[in-house]
């Protein structure tokens, strides 16, 4: 709700390592994205318009269909 503080909600990550032990770490996420910085009593969080609904919407589909370097850069 606009106005209002919501919760933040701690996320569970892993990243598996091929021979090793899977990696876990904690993720904050706030309703404007994940937290990808803190100073002393502040936290930033990163919000990327890409995660909003219809973000990538044809943005990128152009992308898959590059066949080689050439083809991407002239996209």
């Amino acid at each position: 709700m606009k106005g209002s503080w919501t919760k933040a909600q701690i996320v569970d990550e892993t990243i598996r390592v091929k021979g090793q032990p899977d990696e876990h770490f904690e993720v904050v996420v706030t309703r404007h994205g994940p937290v990808v910085a803190r100073d002393r009593d502040k936290a930033y969080a990163m919000r990327w318009t890409a995660t909003e609904p219809g973000g990538l919407a044809n943005t990128y589909n152009w992308l898959g269909r590059a066949k080689n370097w050439k083809n991407f850069a002239k996209s």
